[in-house]
C-alpha cells in the first residue's frame, strides 16, 4: 500500500529490479554470455549438493550445501528454483528497505536515490541471480537491521530477540556477518528507547538478562555459525598474526606492500588500513589492469562516497544514535572481514553483505532538519 500510495516510480523500480535479475538467472543457466562471480564457486555448491542427495550421510550438512540440498530435495535437483529463491531474497532486500524509509520518514526523492542505487549496483544485482549464498546473507542482515530500527522506535524486546536471531541467520551461510552484533548490541545494552538517550537502566539490565540467555543458548551450537572460525585460537598471538600478514596474491591482491608484521599490538593498529582496503578496494594503488579501474568506478568509489557522506553529514536528534549504531554493526562486521580479505574479488563479494546497513545509515543520513518531504 504504502508504494502505491507514493506512485508508480517505486513500483517501477521493484518491476525493473525483478526483470533484470531474471535475465540475468536465464543468462547464467542458458550460458549465454560469462557473468561476473559465475563459475568456479557456483558450479563446486551445485556439485556439492547433487552429490549429497545420492549419498545416505551427505558430506556437508551446514551452511549454502546443507541448503542447497534441501531444496534440490524438494524440488527435484531444479537448479532454475535455486537460483530464483535467490532472487526473492534480492527483491526482498529492497522491500526492507521501503519499510525502512516509511518508518524513518525519509524524503521521498532520498528514498528513490538509495533504492536505485541497492537495485542496479552491477554486483548486488548478480549475486541475487547466480547460485551463490550472498542473497541469503544480504537478506538476513538488511532484516536485521529492520529489527534493530524497530526496536530503536519502539523498545520491544521481541524486536531486539528477532534482530539477533536474524544476525545468526546471516552468519549461519557466512560467520563474518557476527560482527554486527558489535553495533547492535551496544545499542541494546546503551540506549533506552523510552527516554530516547544513552544512559543505563533497569531496561538496560533485563536486556543483559536477555542476551546473556540467547548466548548460552548460542554457545551449544556456535559452530553451526561461527564455522569459519574454529580453527582460530584467539589466545594464540601466531593464529592472529596471520591473519594481520596475509596479503592478496594475483592481480587483485591488496596490501601486498605491508612489511611483515610480528607484534600483535601493531596487527591490530594496522586494522583501520585493512577495514579502508575492504571497503574500497581495488583502490589505485592496487590498479593493475583496466578491470581494476571498472571495479573501482563501478564498486569501491561507490561505497566509498556513501561512507564519506554517511560521516560528512549530520542527522536530526531523533535519529543521532540509530546512525551511530548502525556505523558501529557495520564497521565492527567489516573490522572481522577485512582480517580474511586479501584481494578485490573477493572484497566484492564480502562487502555486498554489508550493504543493506551503510544504505540504512546512508539513508538516514539525508534527514536533516530543514530537509521537507519531497
Amino acid at each position: 500500500m504504502y508504494i502505491i500510495k507514493h506512485g508508480e516510480e517505486m513500483t517501477n523500480i521493484l518491476l525493473l529490479a525483478f526483470v533484470l535479475r531474471f535475465f540475468l538467472m536465464i543468462a547464467d543457466l542458458e550460458h549465454w554470455f560469462p557473468i561476473l562471480n559465475s563459475g568456479a564457486d557456483t558450479e563446486m555448491f551445485d556439485m556439492i549438493a547433487r552429490r549429497n542427495l545420492s549419498l545416505a550421510e551427505p558430506t556437508h550438512k551446514s551452511g549454502y550445501p546443507g541448503f542447497l540440498t534441501f531444496i534440490y530435495s524438494i524440488s527435484g535437483s531444479s537448479r532454475l528454483f535455486a537460483q530464483y529463491i535467490n532472487i526473492l531474497f534480492g527483491i526482498g532486500i529492497l522491500l526492507i528497505l521501503i519499510k525502512v524509509f516509511r518508518l524513518l520518514d525519509i524524503p521521498l526523492k532520498r528514498q528513490k536515490q538509495v533504492l536505485y542505487l541497492v537495485a542496479f549496483m552491477p554486483n548486488i544485482v548478480i549475486f541475487s541471480s547466480i547460485l551463490l549464498r550472498e542473497a541469503w546473507v544480504e537478506f538476513f542482515v538488511a532484516a536485521s537491521a529492520l529489527q534493530f530500527i524497530i526496536w530503536y522506535q519502539t523498545g520491544k524486546q521481541s524486536n531486539m530477540a528477532t534482530c539477533i536471531l536474524f544476525v545468526l541467520a546471516a552468519s549461519y551461510m557466512h560467520a563474518g556477518t557476527i560482527g554486527l552484533l558489535g553495533g547492535y548490541i551496544t545499542g541494546f545494552l546503551a540506549y533506552d528507547p523510552r527516554e530516547k538517550t544513552v544512559q543505563f537502566t533497569p531496561k538496560t539490565i533485563s536486556s543483559i538478562v536477555l542476551l546473556g540467555i540467547f548466548f548460552l543458548l548460542f554457545s551449544g551450537n556456535s559452530a553451526m555459525f561461527l564455522g569459519k572460525f574454529q580453527s582460530f585460537d584467539p589466545d594464540s598471538p601466531e593464529a592472529f598474526l596471520q591473519y594481520a600478514n596475509k596479503a592478496g596474491v594475483g592481480n587483485s591482491g591488496y596490501l601486498t606492500w605491508l612489511p611483515p608484521i610480528s607484534n600483535p599490538i601493531v596487527g591490530l593498529l594496522v586494522a583501520p588500513l585493512r577495514m579502508f582496503y575492504f571497503l574500497f578496494a581495488p583502490l589505485p594503488t592496487e590498479w593493475h589492469r583496466v578491470s581494476d579501474i571498472i571495479g573501482f568506478a563501478i564498486d569501491g568509489s561507490i561505497y566509498m562516497w556513501m561512507c564519506w557522506f554517511i560521516m560528512k553529514n549530520h542527522t536530526t536528534e531523533e535519529n543521532f544514535y540509530l546512525k551511530r549504531f548502525l556505523i558501529a554493526a557495520f564497521l565492527s562486521a567489516a573490522f572481522i572481514f577485512s582480517y580474511g580479505t586479501s584481494n578485490a574479488g573477493t572484497a566484492f563479494r564480502h562487502r555486498t553483505k554489508l550493504m543493506p546497513t551503510i544504505a540504512m545509515a546512508y539513508a538516514i543520513s539525508h534527514i536533516r532538519t530543514n530537509e521537507k518531504e519531497d
